[in-house]
């Protein structure tokens, strides 16, 4: 049976998703236990959202362990998550991170199944 293009995303990110809480057991926000991952960068910052920030989609530097109140309800807690991100990647980080945000990337569907099954594979380890 083919894959599609969301069922692979979908996998991907759950996979990436429970990585990131399985390393990361604190908010990099506030210090609260992670129960979700949040991104620094999030594609729906953008209107139309297959334009840009693909190119970050699994990029392990802008996903981190966060708590559902930075996360959801202070959309990222970014001024601290900014902070957290050079303190742990160093300066440059966010200008990098923003240079890749304005990257289009066509995945493929096999590319997609590929960060999946690493992330699946990682968590195993950990």
């Amino acid at each position: 049976m083919k894959t599609n293009v969301l069922t692979a995303k979908t996998k991907a990110w759950k996979a990436l998703s429970r990585y990131v809480r399985s390393i990361e057991k604190h908010c990099c926000t506030c210090g609260a236990p992670a129960t979700e991952a949040g991104h620094y960068k999030h594609n729906s910052d953008k209107p139309n959202k297959q334009l840009g920030g693909n190119a970050l989609w699994y990029d392990i530097r802008n996903i981190h362990g966060q708590c559902g109140r930075c996360n959801r309800w202070m959309s990222g807690n970014l001024s601290a998550y900014a902070l957290f991100m050079e303190e742990k990647y160093g300066t440059g980080i966010l200008q990098e991170l923003q240079k890749l945000y304005y990257q289009t990337r066509k995945w493929t569907v096999v590319e997609i199944l590929e960060v999946a099954e690493l992330y699946e594979k990682k968590e195993k380890v950990v």
